[in-house]
């Protein structure tokens, strides 16, 4: 079991997390979860892989013999705002199953429309995952908050867009996103998803994405954010 001050950081690959690792000291290290010192508090990497499945796989299989006292899900994420620039650090509140329903000839509906799970099944709030196990700290009331969705294929064109925007009025979208929420949640676990925007949801050009300057950007704040639990011994931090 993991001392009473662990956090597990979670991400999809290790590029997205790797900054902050540097500056961690490696105590050992074993397919995909790395254990690490930083001033003292245990901080350990799950990486689990793009994707929900992986995400939904990994996270609870680490978590049925692991304890801690702060999980942390980090990554990049695909923008729809226009206010909300690459490079951009958001905290995600509330997230979804964005394509997760039926589909028939006029339209797409989730499994909450569909009347296959009540709005409110747990740990659903009106089909929503909401972070309900949030902590305040002064570093992430800092970040904007937004909404985002979680999708198994990541949009490209402007039909999709479309419509998942009038569906769903989304900031961000993720691969992972609502899966986290729904481990954490279903075991009442403090957590925060903390995303960089890489690029914008739009017509698919990767030449307009910014991946490095989302990493930076993500890790600076990850580091900033475990920097003020040490500098005030984790008192309303954990």
């Amino acid at each position: 079991m993991n001392d009473k001050k662990s956090i597990l950081l979670v991400s999809a690959t290790l590029e997205e997390i790797n900054p902050f690792l540097k500056k961690c000291k490696t105590i050992s290290q074993k397919e995909n979860f790395i254990e690490c010192l930083y001033a003292n508090i245990k901080i350990d990497f799950l990486i689990t892989g793009i994707g929900m499945p992986f995400t939904v796989f990994h996270l609870t299989k680490h978590l049925s013999g692991n304890i801690y006292s702060l999980i942390i899900n980090t990554g990049i994420a695909g923008s729809f705002k226009k206010n909300i620039e690459i490079g951009s650090v958001v905290h995600v509140i509330n997230d979804s199953f964005s394509d997760l329903g039926i589909e028939n000839e006029q339209e797409f509906l989730t499994i909450f429309e569909e009347n296959l799970y009540s709005l409110n099944t747990f740990p659903f709030t009106n089909g929503e995952l909401i972070n309900k196990n949030f902590i305040n700290n002064p570093v992430i009331d800092k970040i904007k908050w937004v909404k985002g969705i979680t999708v198994n294929k990541v949009h490209g064109s402007q039909k999709s867009i479309e419509a998942v925007i009038n569906k769903f009025n989304p900031d961000i979208e993720t691969m992972e996103g609502a899966a986290f929420f729904y481990v954490c949640q279903s075991l009442a676990l403090p957590c925060y998803q903390i995303r960089s925007i890489s690029n914008m949801v739009e017509s698919r050009n990767k030449d307009n994405w910014n991946i490095p300057l989302a990493i930076n950007n993500l890790n600076k704040i990850i580091h900033n954010v475990i920097d003020w639990g040490v500098q005030h011994n984790f008192k309303h931090f954990i």
